[in-house]
């Protein structure tokens, strides 16, 4: 099934849901109009993240660094030292995949791959000095971006919008929690 029939068919659904929803009492036209606007930023907001952030933020930090090294990085300064399979499963790839990517994070030498203390056996990646050197530069591109692109925006604003992310945020979470 294309990209474009899923998104017919997924837009099908969720019309007849929603339509089923004002017809049972449950819902309004103006929810169902609310609901379709949100959707429709969301998925911008994240088509924006997936395809143009990333470069953006590169230029930025005058960093040359693939997507997936830069996730590497990221995930590897939030939870620190972790094994290959860790992050097979928070990035959800087949084992190739992350060995592959690991293989060029190690070799660009942003990451290393030391035995854990404890067992002598598991193999612990790690940032070297380099990849916290190119962690930080990108993350400081990332808030230099987010801080440009509010400008002007007021006080108030500001605060609602982190209210209504976190809120947000915090939801899905708990949604992962459930399953």
């Amino acid at each position: 099934m294309t990209d474009t029939a899923r998104s017919v068919s997924r837009d099908s659904v969720n019309t007849g849901q929603s339509d089923r929803a004002i017809a049972s009492g449950t819902g309004t036209r103006a929810t169902l109009e609310r609901t379709r606007r949100l959707g429709g930023l969301l998925s911008a907001v994240i088509r924006w993240g997936r395809v143009r952030l990333h470069d953006r933020l590169c230029r930025m930090a005058r960093l040359q660094v693939d997507r997936s090294t830069m996730d590497i990085l990221g995930t590897i300064k939030t939870r620190g030292a972790l094994p290959r399979a860790d992050l097979r499963e928070i990035f959800g790839v087949n084992q190739s995949t992350i060995s592959r990517q690991v293989s060029v994070a190690i070799a660009s030498g942003l990451v290393e791959a030391s035995l854990a203390t404890r067992d002598g056996r598991t193999e612990l990646l790690s940032l070297t000095p380099a990849g916290r050197k190119v962690q930080r530069l990108f993350a400081d591109a990332y808030y230099a971006m987010v801080a440009e692109m509010i400008t002007g925006w007021s006080e108030h604003d500001q605060a609602e919008v982190v209210r209504l992310l976190t809120k947000l945020t915090e939801q899905l979470q708990d949604e992962d929690d459930r399953v």
